[in-house]
């Protein structure tokens, strides 16, 4: 069996996949994983990584299309928090990405 990934894990990638091309970043902080950003307390994605985490980890890939799934889920946390703002809606395929790399 597997070790699944941490909900710290997931915060570490994001912060390393995701938040350096983030227009919404706190100026001026570093990008290392270690890091937690002032930003990450007002971010969609990281306020609902734990529903992220939980729905990649549920998702039966023998039934499911994980990716599809990540991607609708993350594209409806983006439009609800932002109202379709470009530059979130822009990482969609990222997180996406992150996720496929984890599960």
């Amino acid at each position: 069996m597997r070790n699944l990934p941490t909900l710290e894990l997931c915060r570490r990638t994001m912060r390393t996949q995701v938040c350096t091309e983030c227009p919404h970043r706190t100026s001026g902080t570093a990008f290392g994983p270690d890091v937690i950003k002032p930003c990450e307390k007002k971010c969609p994605l990281f306020i609902n990584l734990h529903v992220l985490r939980d729905v990649a980890q549920q998702t039966d890939t023998m039934v499911g299309n994980r990716p599809r799934i990540m991607h609708d889920l993350v594209r409806r946390i983006s439009r609800r928090w932002h109202k379709g703002n470009a530059a979130l809606q822009k990482h969609v395929q990222r997180v996406v990405d992150v996720f496929e790399r984890l599960f």
